[in-house]
This record gives structure tokens, C-alpha cells and sequence, in this order.
């Protein structure tokens, strides 16, 4: 399973820009294609109103292929913990739909979060 950085984790960039991490599998309005996360300066957050924040200026998209290095890694506890595991059963679950060739819509991703929220809770409860 591939570990993802908490919230707050400051990375560099292979342009050796940094960013702090501020949340997980974002997309660009109206755009499809979906990244690892979305990052702000770090230091400094995003300090505008939000009817004037921007992108490419307050907050940014980038995958993980894009981190250098991590400089901090933030905050992580069970609930973090979690969270991360959900993702992989998601991704997981995801893949499967997609080796089996089926069309990937509304109604089969609603039967992934599903799926996966039942794999997740038996997990939980000592049953995986």
C-alpha cells in the first residue's frame, strides 16, 4: 500500500518549489484528471478571502511523482490511519471494476464506496 503524506507534510518539488500539503485526490474545475494533492505555500496558507483565492497562486495540484523530497511529515494518528487504509480499498476496489472491464459510472462507483465501506468496517470490527 502506498503511504500518503498528512496534512500539513511539507514537500519540494522536483522544481524545488515547496508546498504543505492541505488535501487529498483533487481535480481542476472542469477537468477530470484527478491529482495526489493540493498544496499551499508553506508558512504561510492561504491568508485571501475565499472569493479571491486562486489557483496557481494560493493553492496548487501536484502528484506524487512531482515530490523531490519531504522535508516534515505532519500530524498522523489512527484516524489518519484509517482514512488512508479507506483509500487504498477504494483504489483497490476501483481496479478491480476497471481489470474487469466494466464501465466505470455513477452507479458502479457507488457500489465501490459500498464495497469498500463494508470491506473497511469488517476490518474494523476484527473480521478482514
Amino acid at each position: 500500500m502506498k503511504k500518503k503524506l498528512p496534512v500539513g507534510s511539507i514537500v519540494k518539488l522536483n522544481n524545488n518549489k515547496r508546498f504543505m500539503i492541505i488535501g487529498y485526490s483533487p481535480n481542476k474545475p472542469n477537468d477530470k484528471e484527478i491529482f495526489d494533492y493540493i498544496c499551499c505555500l508553506p508558512k504561510i496558507g492561504i491568508i485571501r478571502k475565499a472569493s479571491e483565492i486562486k489557483l496557481n497562486i494560493d493553492y496548487f495540484y501536484i502528484k506524487e511523482e512531482d515530490i523531490k523530497q519531504v522535508l516534515y511529515i505532519g500530524y498522523s494518528d489512527k484516524i489518519f490511519d484509517l482514512y488512508e487504509y479507506s483509500l487504498y480499498i477504494c483504489e483497490t476496489n476501483l481496479k478491480i471494476v476497471k481489470d474487469q472491464e466494466e464501465e466505470i459510472n455513477e452507479e458502479n462507483i457507488k457500489k465501490i464506496v459500498e464495497q469498500s465501506f463494508e470491506d473497511i468496517k469488517r476490518v474494523g470490527e476484527g473480521n478482514g
